[in-house]
């Protein structure tokens, strides 16, 4: 039996001054979210948010268009 698996994955970074802030990672629709500096994290929380916001944002694209 002939069996395929297409496999997409994406990652970004966010950062601020140069210092990472959030690394992020998806493979198909696992995400995994990790936030490196919780110190810039919680000074900018609504930046950092908005910015995983669109990293899960473009996961979903990415994922919509692998099916």
């Amino acid at each position: 039996m002939y069996t395929e698996t297409k496999s997409t994955n994406l990652s970004a970074i966010f950062t601020i001054d140069d210092a990472v802030v959030i690394n992020m990672y998806a493979s198909g629709v696992n995400v995994n979210i990790s936030i490196q500096n919780y110190e810039l994290y919680k000074a900018n929380q609504q930046e950092c948010d908005e910015a995983i916001e669109e990293f899960k944002q473009h996961v979903e694209e990415m994922t919509e268009e692998a099916n």
